[in-house]
């Protein structure tokens, strides 16, 4: 499994496990040019996905945030440890996102009505 294990304090000895089974959601997303805002879907409140967004490194793509370390990401005005910690534990989920896709978003998969 990869690990992103957490070298400050500040993220508050919290070590991100990220499975293989969301590493490879992962990777397929990061060619698939994702938007971050699909983390929305995994229960991210938009305002940590507006906080990424409207940072000085304006992360839009899941390519550009898995770029990041954590300790980089606590650097980010506002985000502090609660929103890293926020981010990591959507990202493990990552895995589950076609099938939430398809519980939000019924008509982007079925037959349109009208």
């Amino acid at each position: 499994a990869f690990m992103v294990q957490a070298c400050y304090k500040e993220v508050a000895k919290v070590e991100f496990e990220i499975n293989e089974e969301a590493q490879a959601a992962i990777d397929a997303g990061i060619k698939e040019r994702a938007p971050v805002a699909e983390l929305q879907l995994l229960g991210l409140d938009t305002r940590r996905i507006n906080q990424l967004e409207d940072s000085d490194y304006g992360i839009v793509t899941l390519d550009q945030l898995m770029s990041f370390t954590p300790d980089e990401l606590l650097e980010i005005n506002w985000l502090g440890k609660e929103g890293v910690r926020a981010i990591y534990k959507c990202l493990a989920r990552y895995h589950e996102l076609p099938e939430v896709r398809q519980r939000f978003e019924p008509g982007r998969y079925g037959s349109r009505h009208g």
